[in-house]
């Protein structure tokens, strides 16, 4: 990929399995919380392995500790 900024995409699961391959794309689905990324074998590929990496929404109650 050498040095192509990643684009975010979001979207249903499906929908993303289904585009086309676009370099430097970064996909989060909506609908299972999975993160892909177009691979340079022109596939998507879970960012994790096989164990997958999940994503959610955080909301702090107190500001974090800095550092």
């Amino acid at each position: 990929m050498g040095n192509i900024p990643f684009r975010v995409v979001r979207g249903y699961e499906s929908d993303i399995l289904s585009k086309e391959y676009h370099d430097g794309f970064l996909y989060f689905t909506t609908d299972t919380k999975k993160i892909y990324l177009d691979s340079d074998n022109k596939s998507k590929i879970p960012m994790g392995g096989n164990s997958g990496i999940y994503y959610g929404n955080m909301v702090l109650e107190e500001t974090p500790d800095e550092g």
